[in-house]
């Protein structure tokens, strides 16, 4: 008895540990109430609806009023760009593409003049341990922000529209390694349809959700401003003052040519006839041709009664090729606004050298946006060390670094060439100074030899 009870007691013991499966809640649970964390957290605007109907009136006006300083209409103009797969593609190769640049933490230091440079951990500057410890939070926040959808967001409003503007809601909040609440700005982009510049008071101004139309301080910490090439007129470099005609060319040469193959597509039946009977009531005609069309999905063949001829009227092929061309014009027109040159794949012959040039129109369109997203990032990070970090630390400069890379091979190619040609020079200046006692060393002149070389 004793040893049953022992075992049952175990039994009970094994079944009071097993997990209990929770209840499910019914609808007469209360329901969790909508939480406003990201518009609590963050300054921003209105909810900008899209608008899908345009006409050439429509652009012509938007773009009109985009250069005056009003973005309402430019910026949905943008969004409705953005469907086209041409447009998408550009826009993603440049934002990804600058993104994805060789990134890396830059120390400013003073130079010979007095003027400050900006230099790699291993150059001219040495970080102290508190640099580092910094650099190390900062780079916390930063691999956050980098996650986040702001960069990307950032980049494609300075492509289209030529600029950008960013809230920033500074909050206590914590990082991970550091015991005290440091201020994190929680950032939000906003719509280009929300901002506009009053050329009257040289101001820009932005429409939002809660506080209405504000006044952008540029020296106001909550707002950020960036600006691509120009500083008076960022507007006038974005894309969307060239992108758009193209764009409407192109979807109208689309909309002709499905038109065309609406009405061309497929051939027209013609009855000839010069038989009296054939005439209604007496011979149904339109029976006729819808018998001889069913015929023709089953695969059966057909008679014609004496006297009739059918042909089928078809459109001139060569006519087609006009739609495509005025596409191939149009997806090249946005190829080259947006990155400078064709896309790769539009690309079908050409020289090494014309190839070259493409490249290096590429390259300057990929410095001068490097250079804005550089500057735009410097200045969070900025912000983020001044309001934080002690005022005796080094503050680090994000880069990225748009330098071509370089090709080994063709470096490996040029310093075997060299080599050989000192090795060339070193045998005839031996030689020379064997000859009469080196009298025709002198002719030779060694030091511009030796920089022509080392040059090349």
């Amino acid at each position: 008895m004793k040893s049953s009870t022992n075992k049952g007691s175990k039994q009970l013991s094994l079944k009071e540990k097993v997990k209990k499966s929770p209840i499910p809640r019914n609808k007469q649970e209360p329901f969790k109430q909508l939480d406003m964390e990201y518009m609590r957290d963050r300054l921003i605007d209105v909810f900008i609806p899209p608008v899908s109907s345009w006409n050439p009136i429509l652009i012509r006006g938007a773009i009109d009023a985009h250069d005056n300083g009003n973005f309402n209409r430019s910026g949905r103009l943008i969004d409705y760009m953005m469907r086209d797969a041409r447009v998408m593609a550009c826009v993603n190769t440049l934002t990804f593409g600058i993104l994805g640049l060789p990134f890396e933490w830059l120390w400013q230091v003073e130079d010979s003049d007095g003027g400050l440079v900006e230099t790699k951990e291993t150059m001219q500057y040495q970080p102290t341990e508190r640099d580092l410890y910094y650099l190390g939070l900062t780079k916390k926040f930063w691999a956050k922000l980098m996650e986040s959808s702001i960069p990307s967001l950032i980049m494609k409003n300075i492509i289209n529209m030529g600029l950008s503007v960013i809230s920033r809601n500074w909050k206590l909040d914590y990082l991970d390694g550091y015991d005290q609440p440091i201020y994190i700005p929680n950032m939000h982009i906003f719509h280009p349809s929300n901002i506009y510049f009053n050329t009257g008071t040289f101001q820009y101004y932005v429409t939002s959700y809660v506080n209405g139309t504000i006044w952008i301080d540029e020296k106001d910490e909550r707002f950020q401003i960036v600006k691509h090439v120009d500083g008076e007129r960022p507007w006038m470099q974005g894309a969307v003052r060239s992108v758009s005609f193209a764009f409407m060319d192109k979807w109208y040469a689309l909309a002709d040519w499905r038109s065309y193959l609406g009405i061309h597509g497929n051939p027209i039946r013609t009855l000839t006839t010069n038989l009296e009977f054939s005439t209604p009531p007496e011979f149904d005609i339109e029976q006729f041709i819808i018998n001889l069309a069913i015929s023709q999905q089953y695969g059966q063949p057909i008679q014609l009664p004496q006297g009739h001829t059918l042909d089928l009227l078809q459109a001139n092929s060569a006519n087609v090729g006009v739609f495509k061309e005025k596409l191939d014009d149009a997806n090249k027109e946005i190829a080259i606004a947006y990155l400078g040159q064709n896309l790769t794949t539009d690309v079908t012959g050409g020289s090494f050298a014309a190839a070259n040039v493409h490249s290096r129109v590429l390259q300057d369109y990929i410095e001068a946006y490097a250079t804005t997203i550089n500057r735009a990032m410097r200045k969070i990070i900025q912000d983020f060390y001044f309001f934080n970090f002690p005022d005796d630390v080094r503050v680090p400069i994000p880069f990225f670094n748009p330098a071509l890379p370089i090709d080994k091979t063709e470096s490996q190619k040029s310093l075997t060439e060299q080599t050989k040609a000192l090795d060339t020079l070193a045998k005839t200046i031996k030689e020379l100074s064997e000859v009469e006692g080196g009298k025709y060393l002198k002719l030779l002149d060694v030091e511009s030899l030796m920089k022509k070389i080392t040059q090349c």
